[in-house]
């Protein structure tokens, strides 16, 4: 078959544009959008502040005639906390050095500003910040007269059921990668609406260290389809002032309070500054200081203990992957706090993901929460900037970034119902579909592993990854790095259509220490970061190994993984894999697809593939694939296609199910070379008898994937599906440099059919 193409690139529109367009308006048509009412005064000598909190029926942030106040609604300065009267009237201390806010109650929304970011709060500092290199807070002058906290009813506000979105360790360094966040986690939060009411929460390390970025973080937050609220981190400190009062004055300046609390629905959200600066040795801690501490003992003590607690921070309050040195040091005092309500700690920093449920335990916590384990659930965030930003740069414009735990860059959404909490990950570019990555960890990997673990993104590729020798199987798992996997989820595997095969996740959490090697580490994301960038992924919560049967026969394998979260969401991926005979070889059923690609422009043709016959017959439709669909892609030219029908026929009386797979040559010309992993495809089903199912799409090498160099699943069926004719095909992608050489090149992609066991 031939693969023809053309230089012509007409412009599209991504298909995430319409539902940007639509989620846009559904939140405008909802949105309230002013600011806090400030009432300046000639009274210097106020020691107090007074206000209102108030429902702005007219949304105009001032409290007009036939507007009432709201009874019972929290306010603070940032010490005290005190509720409002019934005319919604409140008094507090003040303070020259204070942020003043409201504590969102259920039912209704505060303002947001053009940004998206929510407007709750005050600041009063008379003087300013001290000099600072990015300025800090401006002088407020004299105490308000009045500070006035406009809220807005919301039906979305009031029930129980929410979604809030958590975004950890943005972290952007500079212009560079603010566009790798535009194009990354907020261009997918921009086709999302459902998290308009709770809205997305910025767990700190909003920017890296260069704090005039924050500009470009609202820019990026005026995507949003819901308020945006957000804590501070180690790299948003004002490193320049030393005495513990001012760390943080551009930040607030910028994006609001350093430690708050609102209402939604059912649920209490709590937001702790938990980075202490400075040390005596000028570093940072993890800790509450005293007057944060004060206002979170009276703050947890007007919720009522029916309320879920959401305990967010920038730190965890104790986590996995250090489990000996990242720990709050007020941790025992928060957990007696939160003892006699449903809780859920989040946090970023580490940037990782893990999901620890109660009474999990690791080697280096037993001194603090003792034998019976953690109390509730604590779920570290992935962040959006992945390993910061580090990898090969995707078609879409962001990294592939995979963190030290293997997981990719994203964001978790907590999904609440009344006291309920149902997390899930949603990794950048992708829409929740995908939920872990299936690779094989074979003694070639692990001495691969051991030479190139300290040399991330300079490693050599290693060669066939996914094939392992008859005589290595007992030394062989097949691993599964399921990203929100824990205590209480269930990874299955079965082998082309076999029983289950005995699976055991790596860290049980029952007091083990952690479990740190080539042996217990994610195969699939070390292929990819220690040769293109990213971390080393050495050590995880959440993978799962099933050692591979013994007795697997040479030739094409195909493993089903189900896994299944703690909640009871499943997920399922197939992953394909060689066995090599004695020799090296590995056997199996073939027909040649003949590839032509024209780089520009240059016309060309191909023959009809081969035909192996047999009670299970493998059958390839003759044709051209129409390289129609074209684009330039800046630094890359990207053709598309369709691959002719491959078919196949059943009619064996006995036999448990068949697999068929892809795998390029390298494309040539006269003058260079494309190499096979320049090619991608999408399997799909076109027509079958019986249900069976396609392969994974694989994506190019310029994509992050392997490309087609490798054997790709096409499709597969078991003993119930395989009867019958199954037609089979896929979706194409070329792609290579843009200063590709012009020419005809000419490849073979051979399909192989293997009866399976």
């Amino acid at each position: 078959m031939a693969i023809t193409g053309t230089a012509a690139a007409p412009a599209f529109a991504a298909p995430s544009d319409q539902q940007a367009a639509d989620a846009d308006a559904a939140w405008e048509e909802q949105v309230f959008r002013g600011n806090v009412d400030v009432v300046r005064s000639d009274d210097a000598a106020q020691d107090t502040l007074d206000g209102a909190v108030f429902d702005d029926l007219n949304q105009n942030s001032t409290q007009d005639g036939g507007e009432p106040g709201v009874e019972g609604v929290t306010v603070s300065n940032g010490r005290e906390t005190t509720t409002t009267d019934a005319e919604g009237r409140y008094e507090l201390p003040a303070y020259d050095n204070m942020t003043v806010f409201v504590t969102q109650p259920s039912g209704y929304q505060v303002p947001v500003d053009e940004d998206n970011v929510a407007q709750f709060h005050y600041h009063h500092l008379p003087e300013g910040s001290p000099d600072l290199d990015y300025g800090g807070l401006e002088p407020t002058g004299p105490l308000p007269d009045q500070v006035n906290f406009p809220l807005a009813q919301g039906a979305g506000a009031a029930s129980s059921a929410q979604s809030c979105v958590l975004g950890a360790d943005v972290q952007t360094y500079n212009t560079e990668e603010v566009e790798y966040a535009r194009a990354g986690v907020f261009a997918d939060l921009a086709t999302r609406n459902d998290y308009s009411s709770c809205g997305a929460l910025f767990l700190g390390d909003v920017v890296g260290d260069d704090l005039s970025l924050y500009p470009d973080i609202r820019d990026l937050t005026s995507m949003l389809n819901g308020p945006a609220r957000f804590l501070p981190g180690n790299h948003d400190l004002d490193f320049d002032h030393h005495e513990g009062e001012h760390e943080f004055d551009s930040y607030r300046a910028a994006l609001g309070p350093e430690y708050y609390s609102y209402d939604v629905g059912d649920t209490h959200v709590v937001m702790l500054s938990n980075i202490q600066y400075p040390t005596e040795d000028g570093g940072y801690a993890y800790s509450l200081d005293e007057d944060q501490m004060a206002w979170l003992r009276e703050d947890i003590a007007q919720v009522p203990e029916d309320k879920l607690i959401v305990l967010a921070s920038h730190a965890p309050l104790i986590e996995f992957y250090y489990s000996d040195s990242h720990r709050m040091a007020d941790l025992n005092e928060i957990y007696d706090l939160v003892s006699s309500h449903e809780v859920v700690a989040v946090s970023g920093h580490t940037h990782m993901s893990e999901n620890l449920r109660e009474g999990d335990l690791v080697d280096g916590w037993s001194e603090l929460v003792g034998e019976e384990g953690l109390p509730f659930t604590h779920l570290t965030v992935s962040a959006v900037s992945g390993q910061w930003y580090e990898g090969r740069l995707t078609d879409e414009g962001y990294p592939t970034s995979i963190q030290r735990d293997g997981t990719p860059p994203g964001v978790l959404t907590l999904d609440i119902d009344g006291n309920e909490v149902t997390e899930r990950f949603s990794r950048t570019g992708d829409d929740g579909s995908d939920q872990m990555a299936v690779g094989l960890d074979t003694p070639a990997y692990r001495d691969w592993f051991n030479e190139n673990q300290d040399n991330v993104g300079e490693a050599q590729e290693l060669e066939a990854p996914n094939v392992v020798a008859q005589d290595e199987l007992g030394e062989t798992w097949l691993t599964t790095n399921f990203w929100m996997g824990s205590t209480g989820s269930t990874v299955e595997v079965s082998i082309d259509g076999g029983e289950d095969l005995q699976t055991a996740r790596t860290q049980p959490m029952n007091g083990e220490e952690v479990r740190v090697g080539a042996e217990w580490s994610d195969p699939v994301a070390n292929l990819e970061t220690l040769v293109h960038g990213g971390a080393v992924a050495d050590r995880t919560s959440h993978l799962w190994r099933s050692p591979l049967p013994e007795d697997l026969e040479p030739g094409a394998h195909t493993a089903k993984v189900t896994a299944t979260d703690v909640h009871g969401q499943v997920s399922t991926e197939t992953y394909q894999f060689q066995v090599a005979d004695e020799n090296g070889n590995v056997p199996g059923a073939e027909g040649d697809i003949e590839i032509e690609a024209d780089i520009p422009g240059l016309p060309g043709s191909g023959d009809p593939g081969d035909e192996d016959q047999g009670s299970l017959v493998l059958s390839i439709d003759e044709g051209t694939v129409e390289m129609n669909e074209q684009r330039n892609a800046g630094d890359r030219f990207r053709t598309y296609g369709t691959l002719p029908s491959v078919n196949v026929t059943d009619t064996r009386i006995h036999g448990d199910g068949w697999a068929v797979s892809g795998q390029s040559s390298d494309l040539t010309s006269d003058a260079a070379t494309i190499e096979a992993s320049r090619l991608g495809w999408k399997p799909h089903v076109e027509a079958s008898s019986n249900g069976a199912t396609p392969g994974s799409a694989v994506d190019s090498q310029m994509s992050g994937g392997q490309g087609l160099a490798a054997p790709q699943s096409l499709g597969l069926a078991d003993a119930e599906t395989r009867m019958g004719t199954t037609e089979l095909s896929a979706d194409i992608e070329l792609e290579v440099p843009v200063d590709t050489m012009a020419g005809t090149y000419e490849g073979a992609l051979a399909v192989s059919l293997f009866p399976v066991d």
